[in-house]
């Protein structure tokens, strides 16, 4: 189904930059005080006995603060005594709340970490008919932005740190591992979902993938990314359901556009939804729209859409199918229609079903 992306910014990003902001002010606020005793007694000492120079002036008030005990530079005056009276106890104070704040956010934040993996791993448990993306890449990565964005729920599979960090950042569930182990692909929920996307570096390791992932749910559509044509057949004996091949389709396209350029503005459009849209539908078991014709049906006067294929349970496809034709249950519409009529075919199968 089309839809629209709307730009917003993901609550777990908004928590971290609050999180941040929160750790800026707690451990910021006694740093900055803890620099003024060491500034502000330094240039006591100073201004008390003039003889101390910046450097002589620095080291006794680090002493003092510090209770190391080394002797003084020059004899102290009784100013310069209940100064560093004044120093011992402001730095000692200053220091102490300083080292306190700052372990305490390490602990903190080790065990909101902790928590907040646990808590990450029992919602990729909860999740059903998701889509399991192993390699977070440039492919990886639009494919699921383009899935979360249709409301398509997504988990990335990914070992390396700065690409988890981007899909956390995205607001997607993730997996830290190497998608080729099968335990990683259970973790991710394999076996409840709908389909894999393949798109690691390497199509061996999109090979491997493939069989591990055929092996945990023999039911899961696979689709492989293919870095060339050679690598195609190799990955759908592997088990692959759809391999995608990038050099094809671009040299597809550009020839298309060159050959038939109204042809494709035309599925572009109707793949955006600007102004029509193109989307399917599989028609459930108990479906009353099951078992009708496409006359009864009447789709193009009811919601606008006209089917331009019906897609069978046993793989054939019907392309252009009269209006006498009985779609079963399990069959695939597939059809076209005024922006909307995506959305009000698939209201009328919840009505209906």
């Amino acid at each position: 189904m089309t839809s629209s992306r709307k730009p917003t910014t993901p609550r777990r990003q908004i928590d971290r930059d609050q999180s941040g902001r929160w750790f800026g002010l707690r451990i910021g606020l006694p740093l900055t005080i803890f620099v003024i005793v060491i500034l502000g007694g330094s240039a006591g000492y100073r201004i008390i006995q003039p003889q101390y120079s910046a450097l002589e002036a620095l080291y006794m008030t680090v002493i003092t603060v510090a209770t190391v005990g080394y002797r003084e530079i020059h004899p102290p005056s009784e100013a310069t005594m209940v100064w560093t009276i004044l120093i011992v106890l402001t730095g000692l104070i200053s220091g102490a709340v300083l080292i306190t704040l700052v372990a305490s956010s390490l602990i903190e934040g080790e065990v909101r970490r902790i928590f907040g993996r646990r808590h990450l791993e029992r919602k990729i448990q909860n999740l059903s008919n998701h889509v399991v993306i192993c390699g977070y890449g440039m492919l990886g990565q639009n494919v699921a932005l383009e899935l979360a964005a249709a409301g398509k729920p997504v988990v990335v599979v990914d070992p390396d740190q700065d690409r988890t960090e981007l899909a956390d950042r995205a607001g997607l569930l993730y997996l830290r591992a190497d998608a080729q182990e099968e335990d990683t692909l259970r973790d991710a929920g394999l076996e409840r979902a709908s389909a894999l996307v393949a798109a690691l570096p390497t199509d061996a390791a999109n090979v491997f993938v493939t069989l591990t992932a055929c092996a945990v749910n023999p039911r899961v559509s696979v689709i492989v990314r293919a870095q060339g044509p050679s690598s195609v057949g190799k990955l759908r004996r592997a088990g692959a359901t759809r391999v995608i091949c990038p050099s094809e389709l671009g040299t597809s396209r550009m020839v298309d556009v060159i050959l038939r350029p109204a042809v494709v503005d035309f599925v572009e459009m109707a793949q955006k939804g600007v102004e029509l849209e193109m989307d399917q539908m599989v028609l459930s078991a108990d479906s009353k729209l099951a078992g009708k014709t496409l006359r009864e049906l009447e789709l193009p006067r009811r919601v606008g859409a006209h089917v331009v294929a019906v897609r069978r349970a046993n793989g054939e496809t019907v392309y252009n199918p009269t209006s006498d034709l009985h779609p079963a249950p399990g069959d695939t519409l597939i059809f076209i229609g005024q922006r909307g009529a995506s959305d009000a075919v698939q209201k009328l199968q919840a009505e209906q079903g």
